[in-house]
């Protein structure tokens, strides 16, 4: 921190640091893994309320060392989560918001402790889970779906467990914009301006649906098609997995990689897309990616899993069931439907839905379940 290498958790700390810098309502203290170009935005931001503590990598590289010497088998984070629950420990805060890794309430003391849920990682199947959620001062989640998986943990806990819905910090584009940035990325990545372009956009890994999406995009028949495949393997990687190379097997010279691609440069980029897919097969916990290519009026195909339902403006998008079997089949199909019907959509609906996942929206809704 700050998001140097990207990372949808990441970015929306940045930007609730961002928006109270402005509101100016609490006193923020960020434990992060040490980074040089991350402290060199620190020192460029000079924040007022934001002071970043960070944790020395050495000991992650000396914990590697000892498991390959040793063959032993200690997780790498380890050493950096027990340095931060120490720190924290000493010092009496008013809250502390965990993201996303509930277990490490049962080791916080002296401060109000909040798990902040970005995935379905917190329900009645994780070890504990009844005494980790009677520790939790309150609890905030991303989705409604997120929200009754942890309530299903005790029912008499509902009344601490609140959804807030997750915030995109883009730029609110005009047409004219839109259209220049459309032209600008086209002809960057050699797409026609009378092609078709669908796009994913997201980290490359099995459970957001990309191999399934290209398979789907080789059946359909509709001309000047181009799929534009967005992200990495890994926030900053460029490393080629063999997930990767399974996707690579599968696609010819009308699929194009643009790689690991920085968050600020993501808005441009969405602006050349006609439809956005989010394809994912498992239970998304929110649709970050829906409102993106919402908001610059890109029509959206996604599946119905989770709680990507809850982003989606359904009345002039395609939200398509999961079966495991017969999905890349209704996927090709979606993408059939989504090119015969987009002259007819209301685009300017998608970009007007998307303004309320706000930056001022989360960090409003926040604040109020912190006073209540």
């Amino acid at each position: 921190m700050p998001a140097t290498k990207g990372g949808a958790i990441e970015t929306l700390i940045d930007s609730f640091v961002q928006e109270n810098e402005k509101q100016k309502k609490f006193e923020i203290t960020i434990y992060s893994m040490s980074s040089k170009e991350a402290k060199k935005i620190v020192k460029y931001q000079k924040y007022r309320l934001c002071k970043y503590i960070y944790i020395n990598q050495l000991s992650s590289f000396c914990i590697r060392v000892i498991n390959k010497l040793l063959k032993k088998d200690i997780p790498i984070n380890k050493y950096y989560q027990n340095r931060v629950i120490t720190l924290i420990n000493k010092t009496n805060y008013d809250y502390v918001i965990v993201e996303n890794y509930p277990e490490l309430v049962l080791s916080l003391r002296n401060s109000k402790v909040i798990p902040y849920i970005h995935s379905d990682v917190f329900n009645k199947d994780i070890e504990k889970a009844k005494e980790i959620l009677s520790l939790c001062y309150k609890v905030i989640t991303v989705s409604d779906y997120i929200k009754n998986r942890i309530i299903e943990i005790d029912a008499d806990a509902e009344n601490r467990v609140f959804t807030v819905y997750n915030s995109i910090d883009f730029k609110k584009l005009d047409e004219v914009t839109i259209n220049n940035y459309k032209k600008e990325v086209r002809e960057k990545y050699n797409i026609g301006a009378k092609d078709f372009v669908y796009a994913f956009s997201g980290r490359l890994s099995k459970e957001k649906g990309p191999l399934e999406l290209i398979k789907a995009f080789n059946k359909i028949d509709v001309p000047n098609k181009k799929l534009l495949i967005i992200g990495g393997t890994w926030y900053g990687s460029k490393k080629i997995n063999n997930y990767l190379k399974q996707l690579f097997e599968f696609s010819d010279d009308l699929v194009i990689y643009t790689g690991y691609i920085k968050h600020s440069e993501i808005e441009k980029i969405l602006c050349a897309v006609d439809v956005g897919v989010v394809p994912s097969n498992c239970n998304e916990a929110a649709g970050l990616s829906v409102v993106e290519f919402m908001s610059v009026g890109a029509l959206v195909v996604a599946s119905n899993k989770g709680g990507i339902k809850e982003y989606l403006n359904v009345d002039d998008n395609v939200l398509i069931g999961y079966n495991q079997k017969t999905f890349v089949d209704d996927l090709a199909y979606a993408l059939n439907k989504s090119y015969k019907i987009y002259n007819r959509i209301r685009k300017k609906n998608n970009r007007e839905y998307s303004k309320k996942y706000s930056v001022q929206e989360n960090y409003r809704q926040i604040v109020n379940i912190l006073k209540r």
